[in-house]
């Protein structure tokens, strides 16, 4: 009943709103409630979506100034496109943010 990630794409079950993972699927439901809602991965995807949060409100600062040339612009962006990479810890939490 478990999403196994390595064999399947776990966007197709499960999305978040924040830092939050909700079920789109009955097995993507199954997932969050007996794995994903533990206290130390809570507490570790808010710290990670607090930080990607604050990097996407620099971008946004750096742009509406027109700093997107800036080195520390260039490696923000860097940073949030590694983000979102399927290996990236909580991958989709990011894809769901920067989108």
């Amino acid at each position: 009943m478990f999403i196994d990630p390595s064999t399947e794409d776990p966007r197709e079950h499960i999305r978040f709103h924040n830092e939050e993972p909700f079920g789109i699927t009955d097995r993507g439901k199954y997932t969050v409630k007996r794995l994903l809602r533990h206290p130390e991965l809570d507490d570790d995807r808010r710290e990670l979506f607090r930080s990607l949060d604050a990097l996407k409100s620099s971008l946004k600062i750096y742009i509406k100034f027109g700093l997107e040339q800036e080195a520390s612009y260039l490696e923000i962006e860097k940073l949030l496109a590694n983000a979102v990479k399927p290996e990236a810890e909580y991958s989709s939490m990011a894809m769901d943010l920067l989108n």
